[in-house]
């Protein structure tokens, strides 16, 4: 209340003036200056800004995926995990007694080669994507340097969901889990990866 100017001049109340119509006059002569300064309000911008301010807000709406959406969200997070695998295995190569190369690639599919020149370990993988699962994930890997059908195992492949905001990643299961992890392309390559180089003992 200290920043409010008090009416008429130094808060003399109407009543003590000799003149109350001296008074009011006072009152309305500062109202007109305050007017002119700014016609639209008579508080200042901060006031009216500490009380008016709407606090930020998440929107999200719902929506329906349709085949072509999944088709169009899988092949680019095939793609992620693509691109994550190639720069890790440029990372494995600048490691002492590591090595590691792509070995065949295409739209769906690609075949990665690691070598441990430690302990003579190698380990192949293959990561690809299925139109038609079949009842195996949408995305699948094994270690192995062409996959099979008879190569996938359930706990190494992941399928698409979705619920009324947006598509996602879960590892699939032979269970029906209403606690499913919801992951990313991102969060896939990382898991695949720790599994792969796993195979040949780095950490």
């Amino acid at each position: 209340m200290r920043s409010i100017k008090a009416l008429p001049d130094d808060g003399v109340p109407v009543s003590d003036w000799t003149n109350p119509n001296n008074a009011f006059a006072k009152v309305a002569e500062e109202f007109r200056k305050l007017l002119t300064i700014n016609p639209e309000r008579l508080v200042s911008k901060t006031e009216f800004n500490n009380e008016t301010k709407v606090p930020s807000r998440s929107y999200k709406a719902k929506t329906v995926f349709t085949e072509v959406d999944k088709l169009d969200f899988k092949e680019t997070s095939f793609k992620r995990i693509k691109d994550y695998f190639k720069s890790a295995i440029s990372e494995f190569n600048s490691i002492e007694n590591l090595q590691g190369r792509f070995i065949g690639e295409d739209a769906n599919l690609f075949t990665c080669l690691i070598s441990n020149k430690g302990n003579l370990k190698d380990a192949y993988i293959t990561i690809s994507i299925v139109n038609n699962n079949h009842g195996f994930g949408d995305l699948n890997y094994s270690f192995t340097q062409n996959q099979q059908t008879n190569n996938i195992i359930m706990d190494k492949s992941f399928s698409i969901r979705n619920d009324e905001y947006k598509l996602y990643w879960t590892l699939r299961s032979v269970y029906n889990s209403r606690n499913e992890e919801i992951l990313d392309a991102k969060q896939i390559a990382e898991k695949i990866w720790d599994d792969y180089i796993a195979q040949v003992g780095v950490s």
